[in-house]
Parts: structure tokens; sequence; C-alpha cells
């Protein structure tokens, strides 16, 4: 999933194409596709984890990816990409409650790229190229040399280190449990955050942020901390104008305000909608860019959930990611008010309601988990298991809590009769 070099899709398929490292990537995948189909065998899939949840949405779309094979552009790359989102799910679902150790892999890929990042600013490459600095990765990925600097390396661009970590930052601090070290971490995570300069993911940890203050009533000290750092800025002569500078990362109004330049990928992505209401084929985008040249170098994804699954796989393909949204949001209000009144209590758990924020804005400026395979989907995929793990655990307590107000009430119902009679 590394961005080691960077090629166009015709070189891919070209004449000796098929090296080292795709060969490695195609075993890679057939052992892991390998492993899920024997764990499939032995029962040891937890398909309660899929019921009636946001990856039985997310399945359903991988499996409408695997039949686009048919018509795609290129049907080799839309069916190993399918197939890669559905052993995915299918391995998830095989780890049992070790779904909850989420986190774990977000510091984890957090802390790699930290690593290689310090690696490639001290030029200690190891003669590997792709350790190189965050600028010339960044360059990989598109970016134009001379922009501000974006914390980014070979194992992520920046929008993509950014939204996991904020994943991370989020629920960590959701969490109710209180250990040494967890406000570090969180502070690190945010720092990576922030450092990635991603507008997106910075607005989605900020709303879920707020989410967790205004349910923990804690809206006050926010607002006091808000207007303190506010106050701060504009007590330093210039550093308003600086923040500013580094907040449109050195574009202009005019590029700013056209969302760094999506509006001309939604115009052009609208287009092609026109053209086939069954979709050109999960991840056909590779080789028919929005914008660039044909099986060439180009935009290859639309930036928004809704839009790049319409193209993908048409109306049937946006059905399933909203009905996958829908079902995650439902799964994360019962968990935070699971007696169905606004106010938390004994039994609220709000980190999955805080989490779904920056996942939301991840799918409202980008593709969302409607990609093939990266740290993201990876991220989303767990989250979304773990989620619906705590719903099925909370529904037998929740069954258990009504029966005994249930019983609780008759019992005083027949107490007091038997007062009555006796008043009489």
């Amino acid at each position: 999933m590394a961005t080691f070099r960077s090629r166009s899709i015709d070189d891919l398929l070209g004449s000796g194409g098929i090296d080292f490292q795709v060969q490695y990537q195609a075993i890679s995948w057939t052992i892991l596709g390998s492993i899920s189909a024997l764990l499939l065998l032995l029962g040891k899939v937890d398909f309660s984890l899929v019921r009636r949840g946001p990856l039985a949405w997310l399945l359903a779309f991988a499996a409408l990816g695997v039949a686009s094979s048919l018509y795609s552009l290129s049907p080799l790359i839309t069916l190993y990409y399918s197939i890669q989102s559905i052993v995915l799910i299918l391995l998830v679902c095989a780890i049992g409650k070790n779904v909850d150790k989420i986190y774990y892999i977000v510091c984890l890929y957090a802390a790699l790229n930290w690593i290689v990042l310090i690696m490639g600013t001290a030029g200690f490459g190891l003669g590997l190229d792709w350790i190189t600095t965050a600028e010339e990765s960044y360059v990989r990925y598109g970016g134009s040399r001379g922009e501000l600097w974006r914390f980014s390396t070979a194992f992520g661009h920046p929008s993509l280190i950014a939204i996991v970590a904020a994943m991370g930052a989020v629920g960590l601090a959701a969490q109710r449990s209180r250990w040494s070290g967890k406000r570090l971490i969180v502070g690190w995570l945010t720092l990576t955050v922030v450092l990635t300069l991603s507008r997106t993911a910075i607005a989605g940890m900020a709303a879920g942020f707020l989410v967790i203050a205004v349910l923990r009533h804690k809206i006050s000290g926010t607002l006091a901390t808000i207007c303190l750092l506010a106050a701060l800025v504009l007590s330093i002569p210039g550093l308003d104008e600086r923040l500013v500078n580094v907040f449109m990362r050195g574009q202009s109004s005019q590029d700013f305000s056209s969302l760094t330049g999506r509006s001309e990928i939604y115009s052009a992505a609208l287009q092609r909608l026109e053209q086939a209401w069954w979709g050109e084929g999960f991840r056909s985008l590779r080789g028919r860019p929005l914008i660039g040249e044909q099986w060439g170098h180009g935009v290859s994804h639309a930036h928004n959930l809704v839009l790049q699954a319409s193209i993908d796989l048409g109306v049937a393909g946006v059905l399933a990611v909203v009905m996958c949204l829908f079902s995650l949001t439902r799964d994360a209000v019962r968990l935070a008010f699971p007696s169905r009144r606004l106010g938390l209590s004994a039994a609220s758990d709000i980190e999955p309601i805080a989490v779904l924020f920056p996942i939301l804005a991840f799918c409202a400026l980008d593709s969302g988990f409607a990609m093939n395979v990266n740290v993201f989907v990876i991220a989303f995929v767990m989250f979304c298991a773990s989620t619906r793990r705590k719903v099925a655990q909370q529904a037998p307590a929740t069954r258990y809590d009504s029966t005994e107000f249930v019983t609780s009430q008759v019992t005083f119902n027949h107490t007091m009769g038997r007062r009555y009679q006796c008043l009489r």
C-alpha cells in the first residue's frame, strides 16, 4: 500500500510492468485470500459483525465491484481491488474482540510515518529512494514543488495520514478509560493531523472533539480555551496573517473557494455520471481518469464518496455506501444514547459517535471508503466491526433492563392492589 514509486497505469500494464514489487503484492494478497478462505471454511469468521450492520452494505458494495469486472475498462484491476475488499472484511471479522484494538494500528501507522519522515529529513535513506523528505514524497503524490511543507511519506498522502490520525485522536479522547500517557498520545496524534495541513481532517477532528465536549458537558471550558487561543493569536502582531497563510497552504482565494480544485473535479464527475447509470467498473478511473490522459497520470478519484461510488458502480453503488453510513450512524447513536433519550447514562459510549465526524468529513471531501484497500479503509472496516460488536453486547443488557422494569412494575401494581383491598 505504500507509494514507493509513482508511475502511470500504462507503465504497469506495459511490458516489464509486472516487476518484483507487483509480484510481491499479488503474492501477498493471494496468501491473505487463501487464509480468509480457510477461516471461512473452518467457521472462524464471525458474521454477527456483518449481519444487519454497516459491513453488510460494504460487503454488498465489494460484491458489486466483482460483478462490475464484466464491463470494466480494466477487468483485471477491477477484480483485483474488489477481491481485496472482500478479503479484508473476512479477515477483520475473523479476529473477534481484537477489532477493538483499532487504535493500536492507528498509533503504529502514525509512528511508522514519523520514523520514515525523520530518516528522510536526516538523509538516512539506507539507499532506498522512497525514504526521502516530506517535500519529495508530496511531489510523488502530485503536489507542486514550492508548496507549503506538509507531513508526507511514502506510506501516506497527507490527507490519508491525517484522517487516520484524526480517528485515533478523537477515539482515544472519547474513551472512558484513563491511563498514563493517554493525553500525550492524543496530543501527538493531534499534532500529526495539524502538520499535514489537511483541512478536511482538521475540521473533522475539531468536530469530533466538540461532540465530546458537548456530551460531557464541558463546553464552557472548551469555549474558554478557544477564546484564550484566539486572544493570544490576535495579541501577537502578524501572527494571524501567518496562520491564515498556513491554513490557505499558499493558495489563492480562488483556489480555496474551488475547494482546492474540487469544483472542476466534481463537474467532470457529474458529466461522467450521465454516460452510465450502472457505473464504469470499480476503480476504473485508474484507466480513464476524470482529468488527464487515458491510461496515464491524472485525477483517479472523485474526492467525494457518493460521486466515487456512482461513477464506479452506479445507482446500486450509491445505495450501498449511503446505507453503510446510515447503518454506522444508527449504531453510533444507539451506543451513545442506549435509553433512547438525549443525555448520557452509565451505559453510554460516545466514542463511535465522536469518531463518526472525521469519517463523515473524509467521505464528503474525499473518496472515503469507496476505494481500494488502504490504511483508512482498514481502520474504517475495523471501526464498523468494533461498533457492531458493542451494539451486540449492549442488546442483552437492554433487554434485561426492560424485563426487569416490567417485572418491577407488575410487582408494584400487585402490592398497591393488595393495600387498596386492605384499606377497603
